[in-house]
């Protein structure tokens, strides 16, 4: 009974440390870290073999081959354990091939030399366990190992000092696994082999464990690979392991075939959980990949607009200053038949130049370069000019426009251009789109806000309109009858404006035709 679990215990070694390295290399095969993960995990799964079958086979002459094999295989493992740790966790720092090559030299003419008498001169067998002499070149052996093993240990350290937080933490994970391992190794195979039990000896065969364990640990919280993928992979390699190993215990034909239908049926369902749990992931890197592009996208755009406006935003300028001039007669009188065309080309070039500034506006906000001038200004004065600018305009479509200040309002740390500008741009939307009646404007005190109250008897927000009604390029419906030449920044950035402030904007309306309230909030100091 005892064989058989010793023999248990090293498949599922075996299996769990082997599949735990490929699992691993399968994450990014292309990472020079995981290939040596996987390189070292498998020589250390060859060496663990080696070492279990040379006390667990019966035939002598069979031992004596699976002890050399053990001395064979162990310097290939510790160099590649080696090279994984000067590698750790930077897949860009791999040493050059010819220094691979050399370092690689003493651990072949270790395990070439083990191969002969050098290393180990005869074998013998005492109570059921094999032992040996020492060959000639038996202490440089271990000298080998042992050298591979500090340099190992030296380089990490080494890092370890010259790394940042992170990945102090995985290396040093590494360096106490590797340590770990390393004094079993040495202590039970250099040393202890002549003179301790079979069963104390086969604890050195789980040594390794701990090493892989904490060193995949390490690789996934540097993430080198995906979490879910691996957590999907690993806990059906260990379903698939613990099956697999009911084998061993097996008494009846039936059991037998009960066990093999499960683990069949384990395999397959198995691959579709990882195989969908990899779909997922990929698909969530497509989509993810694919916002970054756009997102890199609407940042050229915001460039592009922000660079077209500038270069907009001078001629336009001196159009207007230019239709000024002509007006007044500097360059002489401008005949009656033109005043009406120069009229229409100056009412153009004010659009346009209102369109240039909140297109520059909204690509400074949006990529959060707009710059704002806070004092202290008294919101009635904001609002008895602006009162004053539209009135002209609010007579020209026969509409009332009213005014009613709060009295003994107290000063707010603003922006003056920029609430203007959305109050402005307020004012402007509710007397253009107010066929009759009035527009209203208004300053209330309300415990620790200003409010600026811009009320209309035009044609009102229906429920679907105020869904959008704050997006950018966003116009209503009977917006774009009445006035087709506007593009739907004004509101969207009056928005982000109020909200640079810590205020508030709402609006209010009970449908079509019904007008609409529009409340501007913005908080009264603390102090």
């Amino acid at each position: 009974m005892e064989e058989k679990l010793s023999l248990l215990l090293d498949f599922f070694i075996t299996l769990t440390m082997g599949g735990l390295g490929f699992i691993v290399y399968y994450q990014q095969k292309k990472s020079f870290t995981n290939k040596l993960f996987l390189l070292f995990t498998i020589s250390l799964v060859t060496w663990v073999n080696f070492n279990f079958f040379e006390n667990w086979v019966k035939d002598e002459s069979l031992a004596k081959i699976f002890l050399k094999l053990d001395f064979m295989s162990a310097p290939i493992g510790v160099f590649f354990i080696s090279l994984f740790l000067i590698n750790f966790p930077r897949p860009e720092s791999r040493i050059a091939l010819k220094k691979s090559l050399f370092l690689f030299a003493p651990a072949f003419l270790a395990s070439s030399f083990a191969a002969s008498d050098l290393i180990i001169k005869d074998v013998f067998f005492e109570n059921d366990k094999i032992g040996f002499y020492d060959g000639t070149f038996f202490y440089l052996y271990a000298l080998v190992i042992v050298g591979y093993s500090f340099f190992g240990l030296g380089v990490l350290s080494w890092r370890i000092r010259k790394s940042n937080k992170k990945e102090k933490k995985q290396m040093k994970l590494i360096l106490w696994g590797f340590s770990i391992m390393l004094v079993f190794f040495m202590v039970f195979n250099l040393a202890l082999q002549n003179y301790v039990s079979k069963v104390i000896f086969r604890v050195n065969t789980f040594s390794p464990i701990l090493l892989i364990v904490i060193t995949g640990y390490a690789i996934y919280k540097h993430q080198l690979f995906n979490i879910k993928v691996f957590s999907a992979q690993l806990m059906t390699l260990l379903i698939w392991v613990f099956i697999f190993l009911q084998f061993f215990f097996i008494n009846n034909w039936m059991n037998y075939v009960v066990t093999s239908i499960t683990f069949f049926i384990a395999v397959f369902f198995g691959i579709l959980l990882i195989r969908s749990v990899k779909n997922e992931i990929d698909k969530k890197e497509e989509l993810e990949i694919a916002n970054n592009k756009l997102l890199k996208m609407d940042e050229i755009k915001s460039e592009f607009i922000s660079m077209a406006s500038h270069q907009l935003r001078t001629p336009l300028t001196s159009m207007k200053g230019f239709l000024s001039i002509m007006k007044k007669g500097v360059y002489g009188e401008v005949p009656e038949s033109l005043n009406e065309p120069v009229r229409f080309i100056e009412a153009a070039n004010d659009r346009l130049i209102m369109l240039v500034e909140d297109m520059l506006n909204v690509s400074q906000i949006e990529a959060g370069r707009m710059s704002f001038n806070f004092k202290k200004e008294n919101v009635n004065e904001v609002v008895q000019e602006i009162f004053h600018s539209f009135t002209v305009m609010a007579q020209e479509k026969n509409l009332k426009l009213e005014i009613s200040l709060a009295k003994r309002l107290p000063k707010i740390s603003m922006d003056y251009g920029k609430i203007r500008e959305t109050i402005s741009n307020i004012v402007d939307n509710a007397i253009k789109y107010t066929q009759s009646g009035s527009v209203r404007m208004e300053t209330i005190r309300k415990e620790n806000v200003v409010q600026i109250v811009i009320s209309d008897t035009g044609i009102g927000i229906d429920k679907k309109g105020f869904e959008f009604l704050f997006d950018k390029f966003a116009r209503g419906e009977k917006a774009q009858e009445i006035k087709k030449s506007g593009v739907g920044l004004g509101l969207y950035l009056g928005k982000r404006i109020i909200e640079a402030h810590q205020g508030k904007i709402k609006v209010k309306s009970e449908g079509r035709e019904k007008g609409a309230i529009f409340t501007v909030e913005l908080p009264i100091d603390k102090k």
